[in-house]
């Protein structure tokens, strides 16, 4: 990000008219002052230069009418000073002649008179004029560089994260309203701090180890990304950040600063954590979901490593307790079963809700004998409980045995399994009936 501050841009239609109009309003107020002033200051000059020629001498009358030709041409414009040394020349040429007829004055010295006076006229009045314009254009030029200031100070106000401007050694020059409660600091109090200790972060990824924030100013000439899991250490606490360090630089690349814009990521961060849980884990049990079985799965089908075994579980009966007790307990079972599934896994064990009533365990490292052991501890596990419908489990299991075969062929076998169970214990239940 480069701030450059373009003097074409203050062509605005706008701004030249309103300059135009006050330049020729001005003009007309003080253009009869000037012809007012003139004709009072040439009777001045005439008067001055008659008496010093008749008791004087004509080359102080010279000098004195150059004095005033300068001091007119101050006062006036070159146009004006013209017209004095005009007649300055004029009557210096005509006292000569008649009212000095018979003096020595040569007439060579009197044509140096009048050149003298329309060069320094003109030399004088074209410096004047030159210096008025640079004024002129330095008055405009600072306006617009003022408009501009402003400008910036409104968008820096405006923008929606914090802002913070450091020069090249790392100093905030300005900041906006939401730096001061990014960084929990009175804008005052931010001026003129470095920001190695406005800004202090505990993962800097975006700058080499062992490097602070002004560091990595000197060495950026683009953009750089701030992500949101840099972490911000503030007076009350800490917050996660993100947005991005510009250096400012001008055209000839020579660096000015750095501008910062940053914004608290904190709230977006939590609620993306929680979305990305959501996106693997079931949001009803709190248990891994299909999502995260892909996952799990697929490194291990392509592992060499065995055994592994896989448990496939169902819910028995949860349509009925569905219709006879409401949704609500149905929920309060599935919820209860998956926490003592969870509960009867060891460490390292992974359990999945596969959709509706069905569970999965996937058991790295367990033989046949380990899976068998586990589901007779699930299902003890579950007949202990004092829920008010009480928990009925159908399960299958299978174990993977040789590194060349398919995990997803051990799933298909525990469910194969688990809906033999299933059907056996219908079976046990109608006999009973």
């Amino acid at each position: 990000m480069i701030f450059h501050i373009e003097p074409k841009s203050c062509k605005d239609g706008l701004r030249m008219k309103r300059f135009e109009n006050i330049f020729s309003f001005n003009l007309k107020i003080s253009q009869l002052e000037n012809i007012v002033f003139l004709m009072l200051y040439l009777i001045a000059d005439i008067a001055m230069l008659i008496l010093l020629s008749v008791f004087g001498t004509l080359h102080q009358a010279g000098i004195i009418g150059g004095i005033f030709i300068v001091i007119g041409i101050a006062v006036f414009n070159t146009g004006y000073g013209l017209i004095i040394a005009g007649i300055n020349s004029i009557l210096a040429a005509g006292i000569n002649i008649f009212v000095f007829p018979d003096s020595n004055v040569r007439v060579d010295l009197v044509v140096s008179y009048i050149l003298m006076y329309l060069i320094i006229a003109f030399g004088i009045g074209q410096s004047l004029a030159s210096v008025k314009k640079k004024n002129v254009k330095l008055e405009t030029l600072a306006d617009m560089v003022a408009e501009e200031k402003e400008m910036l100070k409104t968008i820096i106000k405006s923008i929606g994260e914090a802002v913070l401007i450091v020069d090249v050694e790392g100093n905030v020059i300005d900041s906006n309203a939401l730096a001061e409660d990014l960084f929990e600091h009175r804008r005052q109090d931010m001026l003129d701090i470095n920001i190695n200790n406005l800004m202090k972060i505990e993962n800097p990824k975006h700058c080499k180890d062992g490097l602070e924030p002004s560091d990595c100013i000197q060495n950026i000439r683009e953009p750089l990304i701030i992500t949101d899991d840099t972490v911000l250490v503030t007076p009350n606490g800490k917050k996660h950040i993100e947005g991005s360090v510009s250096p400012i630089l001008r055209e000839n690349g020579e660096r000015l600063g750095a501008v910062f814009v940053i914004s608290d990521a904190t709230h977006k961060r939590i609620k993306d954590e929680k979305i990305k849980y959501l996106s693997y884990h079931d949001a009803l049990t709190g248990l891994y979901n299909r999502n995260s079985y892909k996952v799990v799965m697929n490194p291990l089908h392509a592992q060499s490593t065995v055994p592994v075994s896989v448990i496939f579980i169902d819910v028995n009966d949860l349509k009925v307790v569905n219709d006879g007790f409401g949704h609500n307990t149905g929920d309060k079972l599935l919820t209860l079963a998956g926490r003592i599934i969870n509960r009867s896994c060891r460490e390292g064990d992974f359990v999945f809700r596969w959709g509706g009533d069905e569970f999965v365990v996937v058991v790295p490292g367990a033989d046949r004998r380990t899976a068998v052991d586990l589901c007779k501890r699930i299902g003890s596990n579950c007949m202990k409980t004092d829920f008010e419908t009480g928990i009925s489990l159908a399960i299958g299991h299978a174990t993977k045995t040789r590194p060349l075969e398919s995990l997803y062929a051990a799933v298909k076998k525990a469910e194969a399994m688990m809906y033999r169970h299933k059907r056996y214990v219908k079976h046990i239940e109608a006999v009973e009936r």
